[in-house]
């Protein structure tokens, strides 16, 4: 069963085309959350996946350069709570 990832990146050193590349990049590559991650450039995505934390670390770091940081939590809510607006309690 897919659990949920918070993914985000420090947009502070980066441009706006790099920004939206990685933002299109999680769009396609993982089923995101509604409302967090609608439209736009965004640096929080919250994504219901199979992947495990160090898969999805991984990924990123095999896909964006060395200079660009990430960072993946794993969240203690199911995706049907995220989208029925229940509150969201971090697991680290």
């Amino acid at each position: 069963m897919p659990s949920c990832k918070l993914i985000t990146y420090d947009l502070n050193n980066a441009t706006s085309e790099r920004s939206q590349q990685i933002t299109d990049f999680i769009k396609n590559n993982f089923d995101c959350l509604k409302p967090l991650n609608t439209s736009g450039v965004s640096s929080t995505w919250i994504v219901s996946t199979l992947a495990s934390r160090e898969q999805i670390k991984t990924i990123l770091k095999s896909t964006f350069e060395k200079g660009d940081k990430f960072v993946v939590v794993e969240l203690a809510a199911k995706s049907d709570d995220l989208l029925k607006g229940k509150p969201i309690k971090i697991g680290l």
